[in-house]
C-alpha cells in the first residue's frame, strides 16, 4: 500500500482536511469574535461545526453506498471550503452560523472516507495495518499542525484573515487530491478488480 500513489494521495486528503478542521474547533471563537460577534455569540456560531460534521456522516454514507466512485466526496471538500470563504467575508450571525455549518459539513464528509477508500483500493485483508499506518499522519501532523499553524499566522499578522485564507487553500488542495484518486481496486464485497492504478 505504501508504494502506491492512491494511498499517499488518501493520507494527504486527510491531512489537509483535519488539518483544516483542527485549526477552525481550536480558534473558531477568536475568529469570529473577529468577524464582530461577542465572545458568547461566537460560541453558539461555532456549535454549527458539529451540527454539519453530524450531518455529513449519512450523508456521505448514502452517497458512498449510491455511487461508485471516489470523486464522491469532492462536494464536500468544496462545501468546506464555500463555507470557508463565506467566513473569511464575514457578515450577521445568521451567515456565519451558515458558514460553520457547511465548513463541519464539508469536513465531516471529506475526512469521513478513510476508512471506505481504504477497503475500496487495498482489500479487506490487510486492513487494519493499512488503516492503523495512516493515523500517525493524523495526529503527529495534522491535529497538531493545524492548532499551531492558525496561532503562528495570526501572532505574525494580528488578524486571522491569513490563517483563514491556509484552511481555505488546505481543503482546495484536498479537492485536487481526490481528483487524481484513481478507480476502486476492490468491489465492496472485497473482490478485487482488474483495472485501477497500481
Amino acid at each position: 500500500a505504501w508504494r502506491s500513489a492512491d494511498f499517499w494521495l488518501i493520507v494527504g486528503n486527510l491531512i489537509l482536511g483535519v488539518f483544516a478542521v483542527t485549526g477552525v474547533m481550536v480558534h473558531g471563537v477568536p475568529l469570529l469574535q473577529e468577524r464582530g460577534l461577542s465572545r458568547e455569540v461566537a460560541t453558539d456560531v461555532l456549535a454549527a461545526l458539529w451540527v454539519g460534521m453530524i450531518v455529513s456522516q449519512p450523508a456521505l454514507g448514502y452517497l458512498l453506498d449510491r455511487y461508485d466512485t471516489p470523486r464522491i466526496a469532492l462536494p464536500f471538500a468544496l462545501l468546506a471550503a464555500l463555507g470557508l470563504l463565506l467566513l473569511l467575508l464575514g457578515g450577521p450571525p445568521a451567515l456565519l452560523w451558515g458558514a460553520v455549518f457547511l465548513i463541519g459539513l464539508g469536513a465531516g464528509g471529506e475526512t469521513g472516507t478513510t476508512q471506505y477508500f481504504v477497503s475500496r483500493y487495498f482489500g479487506l485483508r490487510h486492513f487494519s495495518v493499512i488503516y492503523g499506518s495512516i493515523q500517525p499522519f493524523t495526529f503527529a501532523i495534522a491535529i497538531s499542525l493545524g492548532a499551531w499553524l492558525l496561532g503562528y499566522f495570526y501572532d505574525r499578522a494580528g488578524s486571522y484573515a491569513g490563517s483563514t485564507l491556509v484552511l481555505l487553500g488546505a481543503f482546495g488542495v484536498a479537492a485536487g487530491l481526490l481528483v487524481m484518486l484513481g478507480r476502486y481496486r476492490y468491489a465492496i464485497d472485497g473482490e478485487a478488480r482488474s483495472h485501477g492504478r497500481d
